[in-house]
């Protein structure tokens, strides 16, 4: 079975005073597990910023011009369902997820964090440690919670994390 976990930070719990997530306060994290809370998707989408600039010379030549200014965003959208059963508080931990403030003076790049049970790739710990302020995090930026179909058995939903930091490059060789 895989667990992936939706959680935040506090200056109280840094990622140097605790350093595994599942160590966490449980008010602090949304575990996905086997059947009541199943993660169904992880998705991320990534911009670069790409400047184009178009000239023409006194000749009518006429040039493309591509600039590369770095990184426009890195979002990431969960989709998971929650059973019935355990419905009331795991929906009470997402509306407590996305109503408290999305950082502090620790994490300014965002309190949310996400443990990826499928691939690390997908994986976003804010980092702070004591003195040092983390150097990347999460930040929620909308979620939607419904249910869909006659018989209400399980609630749906959906959250877009939007990245704030330092950005690792990854060199393939």
């Amino acid at each position: 079975m895989v667990t992936s976990l939706l959680y935040y930070r506090t200056p109280s719990t840094k990622s140097s005073d605790v350093a595994d997530p599942r160590s966490l306060p449980s008010a602090q994290v949304l575990e996905f597990t086997q059947p009541d809370r199943v993660l169904e998707g992880v998705s991320e989408i990534y911009d670069n910023l790409i400047v184009k600039q178009v000239s023409v010379n006194q000749t009518g030549v006429r040039r493309l011009f591509n600039r590369d200014d770095g990184m426009k965003r890195r979002d990431f959208t969960i989709d998971g369902r929650l059973e019935k059963g355990s419905l009331t508080a795991n929906v009470n931990k997402l509306i407590d997820f996305r109503t408290r403030l999305q950082r502090d003076d620790d994490h300014p790049h965002g309190i949310i964090g996400f443990l990826s049970g499928n691939s690390t790739n997908f994986s976003i710990d804010p980092n702070a440690t004591a003195g040092t302020p983390a150097t990347l995090g999460l930040m929620i930026g909308n979620t939607t919670i419904g249910y869909t179909g006659r018989i209400f058995r399980r609630l749906m939903f959906r959250a877009t994390l939007h990245f704030g930091g330092e950005h690792e490059t990854v060199s393939v060789v």
